[in-house]
């Protein structure tokens, strides 16, 4: 698991952290500007191998140099891997991440209890 914002940061986040630790632990991450193409960039950068790309946001987003489905389109191809991603916005403030042609991409809004298992289905397809 990985928190970025203009730099990408390995979280120190365990199954045995209870929510309110998790949050506290958040509040230190320095924030900066949002790249929501910078985890499909590194990943490719480091060949790593990822099916699933999960993105959770305040809505807060910076596009960087590289726009989020060109950045998985040039993922896709270059490590061969069907990979798909879903933004969830914490928050609604009409954002569009996801390419609505793309069917392997999926923007949702908001916190329900139906949403963690909306996007395992998405991802599992």
């Amino acid at each position: 698991m990985v928190g970025f914002s203009h730099t990408l940061k390995t979280l120190a986040i365990t199954p045995r952290m209870r929510l309110d630790d998790v949050a506290n632990y958040m509040r230190r991450v320095p924030m900066g500007g949002t790249d929501d193409s910078l985890p499909i960039r590194v990943a490719l950068e480091k060949k790593v191998r990822c099916e699933c790309f999960l993105t959770i946001t305040d809505n807060e987003t910076w596009a960087g140099p590289v726009q989020v489905p060109q950045a998985l389109r040039e993922y896709r191809n270059k490590l061969n891997v069907p990979a798909r991603l879903v933004t969830a916005g914490v928050t609604s403030t009409g954002f569009t991440i996801a390419d609505p042609t793309d069917a392997g991409m999926l923007d949702v809004v908001g916190c329900s209890t139906d949403m963690p298992g909306v996007i395992s289905s998405f991802f599992r397809d």
